[in-house]
């Protein structure tokens, strides 16, 4: 049988240094113990921290913790990267002085002992415990201020104690496919930071009352979410509110008087319909509405004093009603986003030219029937102070906007979506302090013309999806700034321009090649014809999808 390593026997070569937290640790201390593939820690009643370095014994294969009883000291335990780990002694249940437990990479980890009675403990963090499945909190856990727990793989409960942790100020559940259900939280009035993600089988967010000092609330990635409690309306001291990606979250509880309510994103939540908040949101900054196809538009949203970023993107009919009184009201607007609003036909024309803080515009994917975007007699105000534009455009538009020719000021152009145009205007190279082209989409578009006239300040270049061209002109050449080219879903491409002009791009040091059938082979790593353009490179990336 093979013989256990015992820190006992290690004793008097780590005494001196003092283990047990009152000095520092020496970096030695795990050199004494010989790589060893088995241990067991007993007998250290008095000890009140286990060492970081038992995290570093590479060669260890099993680990026991034979905690039983008697570790009444012990104040902050941590367990992290013992792979092999499968049990904590249940003596860890006396230790009820315990302030700190983090548990930290241990896939083989089951169980863990019974937590009640732990008025001390303050800190609990539990991630990446692939099998653990209960939480055992049973109650008593007065002084709990933080709980985390992520990447819990067959985790499906956490015990009903937690409902008597009414001190918790933080609670972050990450990635427990199992949960499908959390203990009541009910006059929690020191829960301040509430973060919900990748919880795919819970139902229910069981807020019911007394969180008077949430401040942030995060519900992410979670499927099966239909009802978040309706304690949340006493929540009143807001200031975060991002739900995301809960498809089968029909209603919300009502948002009156949330006045210190600063960031409002609701994205991808299929079944929601209504939004109840109501004015005033004097402190709104942020203000995200995506991909929610049946929500219908908040009635009143005047005294947005203080907004900064607006985006309504993929949302559904009458949201484009708001529009005009909410730019012609918010003046102090740094980013705005109207993206894919089927049923913006019309808003009048000077409604941009008031945004003198306007720093990132991202608009297109209007109503098909319009023949040309809205609002571009005005747009020509923001020229000399628009930093990031993006546009989006739809089959009906045969050309680009040639008011995008007096946007000096621009670093950074995504032009997408203009299935209908094949031609690039000449303008482009105008546009002089541009270091950042997305291109894609331009589907129509056979060839890029030999004389294309791109500015020399680019720095990155992306083409995307420009199905039927075949090569790339020489005209690169002049892209003398230039440090990185994607170029990707491009189906008959197989031409990259010639060896004379890649190498001339003295600043190029990263490329990267992807979705594109013809063009990856001709540039494999000393076989493909095209290589010798690109074998220059530091960074050549072919079919990387990292």
């Amino acid at each position: 049988m093979a013989q256990f390593h015992s820190i006992s026997q290690c004793l008097h070569s780590i005494s001196k240094t003092d283990w047990l937290g009152k000095a520092k640790e020496s970096s030695s201390q795990t050199s004494v113990l010989h790589c060893p593939r088995r241990m067991k820690i007993e007998g250290f009643k008095g000890t009140e921290a286990f060492p970081e370095w038992l995290g570093n014994l590479s060669s260890l294969k099993r680990l026991f913790l034979p905690i039983t009883g008697g570790c009444s000291s012990l104040e902050k335990l941590r367990i992290v990267g013992c792979e092999k780990l499968s049990k904590i002694g249940d003596g860890l249940s006396t230790s009820t002085c315990l302030k700190e437990l983090d548990l930290d990479i241990c896939p083989d980890l089951s169980s863990i002992p019974n937590l009640e009675g732990f008025s001390s403990l303050q800190y609990l963090s539990v991630r990446w415990c692939k099998k653990l499945e209960v939480l055992p909190i049973t109650g008593g856990c007065s002084s709990l201020e933080k709980l985390c727990i992520f990447d819990c793989e067959k985790l499906s409960k956490i015990g009903d104690g937690l409902s008597t942790s009414t001190c918790l100020k933080e609670l972050d559940l990450d990635d427990c496919p199992d949960l499908s259900s959390i203990p009541n939280l009910e006059g929690f009035s020191s829960l301040q930071d509430l973060s919900v993600r990748r919880c795919v089988k819970l139902e229910v967010l069981p807020i019911t009352g007394g969180c008077s000092s949430l401040e942030k609330l995060r519900i992410c990635d979670c499927e099966k979410l239909s009802k978040i409690g309706d304690g949340l309306s006493t929540s009143t001291c807001l200031k975060e509110l991002d739900l995301d990606d809960c498809p089968d979250l029909s209603s919300i509880p009502n948002l009156e008087g949330f006045s210190s309510l600063q960031y409002l994103s609701v994205r991808r939540c299929d079944k929601l319909e209504v939004l109840p908040i109501t004015a005033p949101l004097s402190s709104l900054k942020k203000m995200l509405i995506g991909d929610c196809p049946n929500l219908r538009p908040i009635p009143s949203l005047d005294g947005l004093s203080s907004l900064t970023e607006l985006e309504f993107e993929k949302v559904g009919e009458g949201w484009s009603h708001l529009l005009p009184n909410m730019l012609q009201s918010n003046v102090s607007l740094c980013s705005l986003t109207i993206l894919n609003i089927p049923d913006l036909i019309w808003i009048q024309d000077d409604s941009l030219g008031r945004l003198n803080c306007l720093r990132e515009l991202a608009i297109g994917g209007f109503s098909e029937e319009l023949q040309e975007f809205p609002w571009l007699s005005s747009i020509q105000y923001l020229s000399a102070s628009l930093l990031v534009l993006k546009l989006t455009g739809w089959e009906k538009l045969k050309s680009l906007p040639h008011q995008l020719q007096f946007f000096t000021a621009l670093e950074e152009l995504t032009i997408e979506g203009f299935q209908g145009v094949e031609a690039f205007p000449e303008w482009l190279g105008n546009l002089s302090s541009l270091k950042r082209l997305y291109l894609s989409g331009f589907g129509k578009l056979k060839s890029l013309p030999h004389q294309l006239h791109l500015p020399s300040t680019l720095e990155e270049l992306t083409i995307d999806s420009f199905h039927e061209i075949e090569a790339l002109p020489d005209s690169f050449r002049n892209l003398s700034s230039l440090e990185c080219l994607s170029i990707q879903f491009c189906d008959k491409l197989m031409y990259l321009p010639s060896v004379d002009v890649m190498r001339s791009l003295s600043r190029l040091i990263a490329m990267s090649i992807k979705g594109c059938p013809l063009l990856e082979p001709r540039c494999e790593r000393e076989s493909g014809p095209e290589w010798s353009k690109i074998s220059h490179l530091p960074l050549v990336l072919i079919n990387d999808w990292r």
